[in-house]
């Protein structure tokens, strides 16, 4: 009997420390992957300065900066050139790029944190521009606007200040994008983030996908603040053979796969992993 109370201590004592485990292994990684993996790497020839990024569902693309010279391009899903257009007459530093839908781009300028209205053809031409006459983002301009992000169903548009200290801001536009309500910083939708620094937004349905250089990792977050998932960005992890060396912009087409922009040139395809159920 001594002999089987033993046997059953013991594998009480061992049940205990796996709960033990398990919940020190949840404190630290409460958060699911995003079950993703590297489908392909390409660099972008004669590029050196790329940024953000942003799909245009309608014709199945992306749109991406470059920084100086100011310059959209147009890219496939591929990472092929498919068009560019010099914007340079009029910003300095295009750091972020969102498409906001029937062919309306807003830009923000990060040398001066101003933010533009472009409509555009297929083909990038130009049809009208607009600088928002508003502080819009006077109370961010210390470290500059770092990505923004357009919830069509809402009318909001979500910022982000880089970092010292990392920001998040919404705003409300009428359907014009004409008229913007009060800034509201977000700091709770922001309190579980654990980022050493924002460089790109992405809206995907009502979450926000959070992209981080220099913490090297892509965040899922609800409009409640709660970390759903997050993607490490660094070697031997999601397919990688090496670290993203500057993650500046982060889309999703309409399969659900996750595009990464990275500087001087990269452009980056996650796919879902099968389940083979």
């Amino acid at each position: 009997m001594r002999k089987y109370s033993w046997l059953i201590l013991c594998l009480a004592l061992a049940v205990l420390l796996a709960s033990a485990f398990a919940f020190t292994r949840a404190d630290n990684q409460t958060e699911p992957a995003f079950g993703y993996t590297l489908d392909f790497k390409k660099p972008l020839s004669g590029i050196d300065n790329l940024s953000s990024l942003s799909y245009v569902p309608e014709e199945d693309v992306f749109v991406a900066t470059l920084n100086r010279p100011a310059t959209i391009l147009k890219l496939s899903k591929n990472g092929e050139i498919l068009a560019r257009k010099s914007i340079a007459d009029r910003i300095k530093d295009a750091e972020s790029i969102e498409y906001a839908g029937n062919g309306t781009y807003l830009l923000v300028d990060e040398a001066d944190s101003a933010m533009y209205v472009y409509q555009l053809s297929q083909d990038l031409d130009i049809r009208s521009v607009r600088k928002i006459e508003t502080d819009l983002f006077e109370n961010a301009r210390n470290r500059g606007i770092e990505g923004i992000a357009w919830m069509a169903g809402r009318n909001e548009l979500y910022f982000a200040k880089e970092r010292k200290p990392v920001m998040l801001y919404r705003t409300q536009s009428d359907g014009g994008l004409t008229h913007f309500s009060e800034i509201v910083p977000l700091d709770d939708l922001i309190k579980n983030l654990d980022v050493d620094d924002i460089s790109a937004l992405h809206i995907h349905g009502e979450h926000l996908l959070i992209l981080s250089d220099e913490s090297r990792s892509l965040t899922e977050i609800d409009l409640n603040g709660n970390v759903l998932r997050r993607m490490s960005l660094t070697q031997g992890e999601n397919g990688l053979e090496e670290d993203i060396p500057q993650p500046e912009g982060v889309s999703m087409d309409r399969a659900g796969n996750i595009y990464i922009m990275s500087e001087p040139n990269l452009f980056y395809r996650f796919e879902k992993v099968s389940t083979g159920r």
